[in-house]
């Protein structure tokens, strides 16, 4: 068993130092899998601070590194290295990062550095101790870094992002001073990264910003933000729009904005940049609608839903007939992007708000039937969207005003998973034209399409009471189909009919799936079984001749007790019998049986005669041999057992046999 000691006297020992980034796996298996810290002595863990320190004082980029690694995996696996050496290397980590060096030995501090702020944030005497002296140094060198876009990449910000953010969270206080840089930071990244991980990482960061916030405004300044991004966008569609259409533009209210660039100009390039902006922007509403808060808040859904219905409707705007054509196909072209971003976000707040969207799901249904749906992506976002509600609200029964919405998304979604087969213009008395091997000249259907297809006919069969034209489209595909994604919506279908259709799938998707037990159930019911006791015939018999012999003996010491000489088996009478004789002998002490009812006269069965065999025929296989002594011997002992030693069996005649010569 490797060892702590052997470690430090292996990988980490000075003369292994050259190679230590390649033993520092080995040495980490040990510290995570075989818990080498928690196993050792004190002297030996203290031997192993040492080390770690020194590491991180090294001249070597690579030996700071490791140590900084080495430093991050012993407070998260010994609870002794915090408390005794958190405070020392949270300062040798500190000083990394105010040195110019390496991306990733910067990363690997601020991941040490952040680990160990998270650890002591519940406990107050080691906050005191090791966090509040160290939270400004640390987030002023590492906000240095940040705010330097040719030091820091997209990756190493990213990075920088989600560890400041965790300060913030677990220490609020001692990072308020620097929250409204970081902010500041975080703004610039969104409007101007084209990374998408890296914006979706600065809009989380930026929505928890609050926890900083001053005299309980928490809850203020959340609302306060989340107004700013719905005020910013409604700001960004009309920069978009504006001199291109004549269409009244929205009005904006005079909140706080977060200052993003939403001006649009006529080049390709600034059309692209403006569209990309609106949905920077609606990732930082989604951000705002699904990240936790640090205290209740109000969720401004009166105004989110009419930014919803404002932005979707972008497909039905009037441009003025100066625009060239070309310059309206390229504003036309980022309404598809916008109406993706504006339905993630819709989908985030139907997800937190619950089945308090029942309200509005009538309006929500005719927004989003008014979605073009020429481009597939588009409409996967809509059966998302779609599906979502589905989960959040009750039963939507047949006849209801959005009945017609939901058919009219089933038939979109059929499309989307059923191969054309690319019918001509013939009248409806003339057989039309198919492509031969038509699946050569297509392409494959995705599995993400599958999924979220399958999914929304699943959520569409649970809540909604279809027609049985719809419910028949629904059940044809799924029996017809070879995807392995309709499993789950197909044995829906069949536990779920339609209260419109007259027809159910379930055997048929049985033959299907005949593995699963949820439909064979119902297919071929099964009764319970009359027992459940299993019993070993040997083991049985065994005890039953054993509660007999015990019933026996009963009887012997009662009569005993009563003065009654017990009957042995040798003083009672002998009865002989013969297959000759026609009579029967009653025993000299008859038992008389008081039973409800008349014992039955006895009748004499007539006598077995067993079946000779010719004396010039011999056994043919020597098993017939070994089976005629068997029966012979059984016969001679049942006889012993049952009728006394003075019974005269008469011997039957099996043919000739060694005894007989």
């Amino acid at each position: 068993m490797t060892t702590l000691k052997t470690i430090l006297g292996g990988p980490l020992a000075p003369d292994h130092v050259s190679d230590l980034s390649n033993n520092l796996v080995v040495v980490l298996h040990q510290i995570y899998n075989a818990n080498a810290l928690t196993t050792a002595d004190e002297n030996t863990l203290h031997k192993f601070r040492v080390r770690v320190s020194a590491f991180l004082k090294s001249n070597d980029s690579r030996q700071r590194w490791c140590g900084a690694f080495l430093a991050l995996a012993a407070v998260q696996n010994s609870w002794e290295c915090l408390k005794n050496h958190g405070a020392t290397w949270l300062g040798m980590l500190i000083h990394i990062l105010e040195l110019p060096e390496a991306p990733a030995t910067w990363e690997m501090a601020l991941r040490a550095s952040a680990e160990m702020l998270a650890l002591v944030s519940q406990k107050t005497e080691l906050t005191r101790e090791i966090a509040t002296s160290r939270i400004a140094p640390l987030s002023k060198a590492a906000l240095a870094i940040l705010e330097s876009p040719e030091n820091c990449s997209p990756s190493t910000a990213a990075v920088f992002v989600s560890e400041l953010q965790r300060v913030n969270v677990a220490h609020p206080v001692g990072f308020r001073p620097h929250s409204k840089r970081f902010q500041s930071a975080l703004i610039r990244l969104i409007a101007t990264s084209p990374d998408s991980k890296l914006v979706q990482k600065a809009c989380d960061a930026l929505t928890v910003a609050h926890y900083s916030a001053s005299n309980f405004g928490e809850a203020a300044e959340w609302r306060e933000g989340c107004l700013s991004t719905i005020s910013d966008i409604h700001i960004a569609v009309n920069a978009l729009l504006e001199g291109r259409t004549d269409d009244a533009l929205a009005s904006v209210e005079q909140t706080k904005s977060w200052g993003f660039d939403t001006k649009s100009g006529s080049s390709p390039a600034d059309i692209y940049a403006s569209a990309k902006a609106i949905e920077n922007l609606y990732t930082l509403l989604t951000a705002f609608l699904s990240q936790p808060t640090a205290v209740p808040v109000k969720i401004p859904v009166g105004r989110i839903i009419p930014l919803f219905n404002r932005v979707t409707s972008l497909a039905q705007v009037h441009f003025k007939a100066h625009v060239p054509l070309v310059e309206q196909n390229l504003v036309r072209s980022t309404f598809e992007r916008i109406n993706i971003a504006a339905m993630q976000s819709l989908s985030a707040l139907i997800n937190t708000v619950g089945a308090n969207i029942s309200a509005y799901v009538e309006d929500l249904l005719e927004t989003v039937d008014m979605i073009s749906a020429d481009n597939s992506a588009v409409t996967l976002a809509a059966l998302d969207l779609l599906t979502t509600i589905f989960n959040n609200v009750g039963y939507i029964s047949a006849g209801s005003s959005v009945q017609e919405y939901v058919e009219k998304a089933v038939s979109q979604a059929l499309v989307l998973i059923t191969p054309g087969t690319n019918v001509s213009q013939a009248g409806q008395t003339e057989i039309p034209d198919y492509i031969s091997k038509s699946h050569l000249f297509e392409s494959p259907i995705s599995h993400i399409t599958q999924q979220t297809v399958y999914t929304f006919l699943e959520a569409t069969m649970l809540v909604c009471d279809l027609s049985g034209r719809c419910r028949g489209l629904i059940d044809r595909t799924l029996l017809l189909s070879k995807h392995a994604a309709r499993r789950s919506a197909a044995v829906t279908s069949a536990l779920n009919p339609s209260m419109a259709s007259k027809h159910s799938i379930l055997a048929m998707v049985q033959q299907q799936y005949p593995r699963d037990t949820s439909i064979s159930r119902f297919v071929h019911p099964r009764l319970p079984p009359l027992t459940t006791e299993r019993r070993y015939l040997p083991v049985s018999s065994s005890l039953g001749e054993e509660e007999e012999l015990d019933e026996e003996m009963e009887i012997e010491e009662e009569e005993q007790t009563n003065g009654i000489e017990p009957v042995s088996a040798s003083s009672a009478p002998v009865t002989t019998n013969t297959f000759a004789s026609t009579a029967f002998r009653e025993p000299e002490n008859p038992v008389v049986v008081d039973a409800p009812f008349e014992p039955l006269p006895e009748t004499m069965a007539e006598p077995v005669q067993a079946i000779e065999r010719p004396s010039n025929i011999e056994p043919t296989t020597e098993f017939e041999e070994i089976e005629e002594e068997e029966v012979a011997e059984n016969q001679v002992d049942d006889s012993d057992e049952e009728m006394g030693s003075d019974f005269e069996m008469p011997a039957l005649d099996v043919g000739d046999s060694d005894d007989d010569e």
